[in-house]
């Protein structure tokens, strides 16, 4: 009898500090799984913010008074980094100035895009009055010289498949030449890196960007920088002295 008492008193010792606990409710500071911490924050002064790219300035060739955006687009071509490759690929190397304005012959496809004609290629050609030549035999005193860019009048724009500037009236060139039998007109040999303007150009003066594009035949003068020591050279080998 005794036992039956002191476990009942027992089960009703332990029923009162069970019903005596209290359940604690979740903080209403707790972070839920479902939100994030930073919302709902002001961003401070330190914060990332999105990275802004400047806009590239357009190329700007100026021509009988009117302004050409210069389109560039590229073409598989040679180009020559070193004196002996570009003397050896050379037909013809001469000095001389352009005597005309260049005529083009343009070529287009239709676009439906613009619903009309489009210029994909095209090729301009000039005449070139030789003042002294350095290596081989031309026909004349003049020839033809052609370079692949045209002027598109109706949007104003320079489309270049190279990256020589054009050939303008007056301008005095140091030329590597290669003759093209079905055209019956010369190129320059490798592009840019087959001609050079006759005139001096100080490497100083050139990380300065203190000279035009006409001045030195390339719209970039990094891309001259790159073609310097050549330049070097072909005044070196034929002792061409220019004041």
């Amino acid at each position: 009898m005794k036992r039956r008492i002191i476990a009942l008193l027992l089960f009703c010792f332990i029923g009162l500090i069970g019903c005596g606990r209290k359940e604690t409710a979740p903080s209403d500071n707790s972070s839920s799984l479902t939100e994030s911490p930073t919302e709902g924050l002001a961003p401070t002064a330190n914060a990332p913010t999105e990275e802004v790219y400047p806009t590239p300035t357009p190329l700007i060739w100026r021509s009988d008074d009117r302004e050409y955006t210069v389109v560039r687009n590229d073409a598989d071509k040679a180009l020559y980094f070193d004196f002996e490759t570009l003397n050896q690929a050379a037909e013809l190397v001469v000095i001389g100035s352009f005597s005309d304005d260049a005529t083009q012959v343009v070529k287009t496809t239709y676009s439906e895009e613009f619903g009309k004609d489009v210029i994909y290629n095209g090729v301009s050609t000039n005449t070139f009055t030789i003042d002294r030549v350095l290596k081989g035999t031309p026909e004349g005193e003049t020839i033809r010289i052609s370079q692949r860019y045209v002027f598109d009048e109706e949007f104003g724009q320079l489309i270049s498949f190279g990256d020589m500037t054009p050939m303008e009236k007056g301008s005095k060139w140091i030329y590597f030449l290669i003759y093209s039998p079905q055209e019956q007109v010369y190129y320059a040999a490798g592009d840019y890196t087959g001609r050079y303007p006759y005139r001096n150009i100080l490497l100083s003066e050139l990380e300065k960007e203190s000279y035009t594009p006409a001045e030195i035949g390339l719209f970039s003068p990094y891309m001259f920088a790159r073609i310097y020591p050549v330049y070097q050279k072909v005044l070196e080998y034929y002792q061409i002295v220019i004041e």
